[in-house]
């Protein structure tokens, strides 16, 4: 079911279906909900499903135009939050995939009371080096000049795992059709906050929560060797390392991850 929130900058769009435990899976940069739907559908026969379009997505459009550049790891947070009250959702697991990992582990600094778990796929917890500031920037200049599209069919392929990219040319097409329907000052504005966002990695040190990890050998976007030595930081900890996947496992490698992503959650029920 497709639901609907208003918030200051406009709706808020998410799905909502399946029932038990709630678990909410976040989305990242130049991509919409609909990227968890094949993890979605297998885990949604045992636990209710929350996929929220993130407010500045083609799905949750920002109205108010000046509100634009007030995205933040933090306002993107919010909105999550937003959701479980209006649903009178006390606890959920909640997983994050790259931006989406940022997003989730802002929610987890203000409000880890409401988490029985999270996680992050393809993210990382430590902040933009230099080098990828200065290539944030270099991707704003070129939205500013060209379409939504065009970045996107320049950095999409390069966020998958040679084979898949390889066989699957039409799936990474699609995704990018999909994701081009965003806006450049959207995408702007996601690059920003995502190049002012700070490190989280002490979250890892201080949680009592059971923490999720998916890392892509292939991953040209997180650095695979760190995202293994943060695996290693929190007290309670399951990773999933899929040795052909880049930095999209829930296409690449849909059923290892749900698998593992189930057995996660069946030892956070448990």
């Amino acid at each position: 079911m497709t639901k609907q929130l208003r918030t200051n900058s406009g709706i808020l769009t998410y799905e909502f279906f399946g029932k038990g435990l709630p678990v909410m899976l976040v989305h990242g940069f130049g991509e919409d909900g609909y990227v968890w739907n094949e993890i979605a559908n297998t885990l949604s026969a045992e636990y209710q499903i929350i996929i929220p379009h993130l407010k500045g997505s083609y799905l949750s459009p920002i109205e108010n135009l000046s509100l634009v550049d007030n995205i933040t790891m933090e306002s993107l947070a919010e909105d999550l939050h937003k959701i479980l009250e209006a649903e009178k959702i006390d606890q959920v697991v909640m997983l994050g995939h790259s931006m989406g990992g940022y997003i989730t582990l802002a929610f987890a600094e203000k409000y880890e009371e409401r988490l029985h778990a999270f996680g992050l796929i393809h993210s990382t917890s430590y902040a933009d080096s230099d080098t990828k500031k200065e290539a944030r920037l270099k991707s704003i200049e070129f939205l500013k000049k060209n379409s939504t599209q065009s970045f996107l069919e320049v950095a999409t392929p390069n966020l998958f795992g040679e084979k898949y990219k390889a066989n699957h040319p039409e799936k990474i097409n699609e995704l990018i059709q999909r994701a081009s329907q965003i806006t450049e000052a959207s995408m702007m504005a996601y690059l920003r906050a995502m190049r002012k966002r700070k490190d989280r990695t002490d979250i890892f040190k201080k949680t009592s929560k059971p923490v999720f990890f998916c890392i892509g050998m292939q991953d040209n976007a997180v650095s695979p060797e760190d995202a293994i030595t943060q695996s290693k930081i929190p007290a309670k900890a399951q990773t999933l390392i899929l040795k052909e996947a880049g930095h999209q496992g829930m296409m690449e490698a849909t059923e290892k991850l749900a698998e593992a992503i189930q057995k996660f959650l069946i030892e956070v029920v448990g």
